[in-house]
């Protein structure tokens, strides 16, 4: 048990050393014990405390504060008398009132800040040294070692701020999700009828470290098969230690909506946005709800005071350590869910974004199994759809709520993959139209796709018994199956968009910027142009009158030391090497480049010709 330190009247008398070797006066006595002992002091009479405390505070004094005035020692009493009456009302409410405001403080750096939960520990301990240096003359301590935790994930549960996630064992091959309790050792999952089952581990060989790593194992029953009859499964009462290879998180709807409504002025919010969207011009679009999707997903009969909320799911994929070249190439994608409802300002917003899903690392799924992962929100998403009674800030009764997705936003890749389509390099590439591959390069879109002959193509790629009958079916048009499309609401084809930061801002734009018009960093060329040439003994004093062309869907441009930055690091190594008689692109020989329709691009020169 740990013992804190006791000043009152009767442990004053002592003196002890600590570990560094300091002198305190008082005792190391147990919390209920100091209690007990301020409790006593507090019940007695004042002017006998009084008395009994002067003593003990002259004694308290070193020499040279014996020599103070009878003044000054006559208002030290009155100071120990407040505390006194400090302890007398002291409770575990005025304890919280201490504790509580350090921890919100901590989890503002932890949360707010972005510090690391390493440092969280080291700032509570620099807390809680702080406080034990503090001078205590009056024997009112709060041991900030008990009251105070350790780990800001402890804190985090005391101030009941960790959301309700799912966790599901997830198939690291199929990304088949299971639950833990009912999991069993090797996955199941069949893709057809006519298959074999996956039959990957999904549990890893259990070894025992210390404390910090249990925490991420989980404890399941384990299933016993002995020599038993037909049909029985015998389950042991011990839970056993298992680790699973893939853990697959997902955040339920509810419980997010629920947080959600219960934020003060959300409601206020989206009120006042419907209310300014209906009475804007409806020849302008201004905003999503004005459009014609929106109104076709509006429920026809609904009770009154209904809530319909419509999201937009966002996916992408992106690397948990960074992108750089030389780094482990790992990918982790997200599942995430905003309010449509909100005003623009607050509608994407990472408060207000709801992390429906973390699909695993190290890999991602294909565009079948991508389905796996999304079943749990599909599920969630049925059954908001039919109407759930929420308690709200302004309804604290509850008031209906329904919730629809009627958006998939984000890259090609992923809309894609998400909404059941065949890949953007398939003979059918398109979501939106039929034109074929070879087509593209007239630009001019092709027969429209629609959602319920989508829908009817995906369903017969699903009730396909084998997987050769599901690739057959996928080539006549492009289309596979989604989760998305047991939803009674979701059109795979107007309900699909393509984000604007991947498609324009990294896209097009991007390319625009650095290939055609040329805004490279000019700084960054001339110093790699200077290395070049400090390395080379020819003299490259006729660079700027060597020129490149290139013939692009006759477009013509020319290219110098300058605008070099065009071409690719490999397309530039590749010239530069296994020719004494050519300097590559430093200037000893002019290149005609020209770009195929195919996509290659033919380099030619007097001294070296090819293709890339």
């Amino acid at each position: 048990m740990s013992r804190i330190l006791c000043t009152c009247p009767s442990c004053s008398k002592y003196v002890f050393q600590d570990s560094e070797g300091h002198s305190h006066q008082g005792l190391l006595v147990s919390r209920s014990t100091k209690n007990r002992h301020w409790e006593r002091v507090a019940s007695e009479p004042e002017e006998d405390t009084i008395l009994q405390l002067f003593p003990n505070l002259f004694l308290n004094r070193n020499q040279n504060q014996k020599s103070q005035t009878n003044e000054t020692n006559k208002m030290v009493p009155s100071t120990h008398q407040s505390e006194i009456q400090a302890h007398r009302n002291l409770d575990k409410h005025d304890t919280e009132s201490v504790t509580k405001p350090l921890l919100h403080f901590i989890m503002w750096l932890h949360l707010s800040c972005g510090l690391s939960r390493l440092n969280s520990q080291q700032a509570i301990k620099k807390i809680q040294n702080l406080f034990q240096h503090m001078p205590s003359n009056f024997g009112l301590e709060y041991n900030l070692e008990e009251n105070l935790p350790r780990d800001v994930r402890t804190i985090i549960k005391q101030l009941k701020l960790e959301a309700p996630f799912e966790q599901y064992v997830c198939c690291p091959k199929c990304y088949s999700l299971y639950d833990i309790e009912l999991s069993p050792e090797e996955c199941q999952y069949m893709p057809t009828i006519k298959s074999t089952p996956c039959g990957t581990k999904l549990f890893l060989p259990f070894k025992l470290h210390p404390l910090p790593s249990i925490n991420f194992t989980l404890k399941t029953p384990r299933v016993f098969r002995p020599p038993r009859l037909p049909g029985q499964i015998r389950l042991s009462r011990q839970p056993q230690l298992r680790n699973p290879q893939s853990k697959f998180i997902s955040q339920p709807i509810k419980s997010w909506l629920k947080w959600f409504l219960n934020v003060p002025g959300i409601e206020d919010e989206i009120d006042k946005w419907a209310s300014k969207i209906s009475n804007n011009d409806t020849e302008h679009l201004s905003d999503v709800s004005q459009g014609e999707v929106w109104k076709r997903s509006s429920s026809k009969s609904v009770q009154k005071h209904t809530l319909e909320l419509r999201f937009s799911l966002f996916v992408d994929w992106f690397n948990p350590r960074g992108n750089k070249i030389s780094g482990k190439q790992v990918s982790v994608s997200i599942l995430a869910l905003n309010c449509l409802n909100l005003p623009p300002r607050l509608r994407f917003q990472h408060k207000y974004t709801c992390l429906a899903g973390i699909i695993p690392s190290p890999n991602q799924p294909d565009m079948v199994t991508i389905s796996n992962v999304l079943n749990p929100l599909v599920e969630d998403l049925l059954e908001l759809n039919e109407g759930v009674k929420v308690a709200t800030l302004k309804y604290t009764a509850g008031r209906p709520v329904i919730v629809k997705v009627v958006a998939l936003i984000g890259d090609i890749v992923a809309n894609h993959k998400v909404a059941g389509f065949m890949s953007h390099s398939a003979h059918h590439f398109c979501s939106w139209c039929e034109v074929k591959h070879n087509e593209r390069t007239k630009l001019q879109l092709g027969p429209l796709r629609k959602g319920m002959t989508v829908l009817e193509q995906s369903r017969k790629w699903k009730t396909a018994n084998s997987i050769s009958i599901q690739q057959r079916v996928a080539k006549q048009k492009g289309i596979r199956w989604s989760a998305l499309n047991k939803l009674p609401y979701w059109d795979p084809v107007v309900n699909v968009s393509l984000g604007v930061m991947h498609n324009w801002y990294e896209g097009i734009l991007n390319h625009h910027f650095i290939y055609w018009w040329g805004f490279n960093s000019t700084h960054l060329q001339r110093s790699t142009m200077q290395e070049d040439e400090s390395d080379s003994p020819e003299d490259d004093s006729d660079l700027n009158e060597d020129e490149m062309e290139i013939d692009d869907c006759d477009v013509s441009r020319k290219f110098n030391k300058n605008n070099i930055g065009y071409l690719s690091e490999d397309t530039k190594q590749k010239l530069k090497k296994k020719d004494s008689r050519c300097g590559g692109y430093q200037g000893c020989q002019p290149y005609t480049i020209e770009h195929s329709q195919e996509g290659s691009w033919n380099i030619e020169s007097k001294s070296m010709a090819g293709s890339i």
